[in-house]
């Protein structure tokens, strides 16, 4: 459940099923990611980019689809890498110490 602002609270928006694919999509977006590009960057800033990257590939698959150029599959899949390189980041994040 979602709190929200006076305490009410609402249904989880996403199906348990559902969650629990798209973690594993996800999951696999950032095995392959770590394969193929092992070191994740030290400068924040830099490993921001890569992110960021990721989103504008995601709004470009977006914009494809809704001109017709594109496949939700597409979009999903941008999503995903996406998601993946937010993990990454936050994984960093989460090993460095508070300065």
């Amino acid at each position: 459940m979602f709190r929200i602002a006076h305490g009410e609270q609402i249904k989880h928006p996403i199906d348990y099923d559902v969650l629990d694919n798209l973690f594993d999509a996800i999951s696999d977006s950032v095995g392959q990611a770590e394969t193929k590009y092992p070191n994740w960057p030290t400068n924040l800033l830099i490993a921001h980019n890569i992110v960021a990257e990721e989103l504008g590939e995601a709004i470009q698959a977006l914009n494809n689809y809704a001109e017709g150029k594109g496949t939700l599959e597409q979009c999903k899949m941008e999503y995903i890498q996406c998601a993946a390189m937010c993990v990454r980041q936050l994984g960093a994040l989460m090993k460095m110490e508070d300065k």
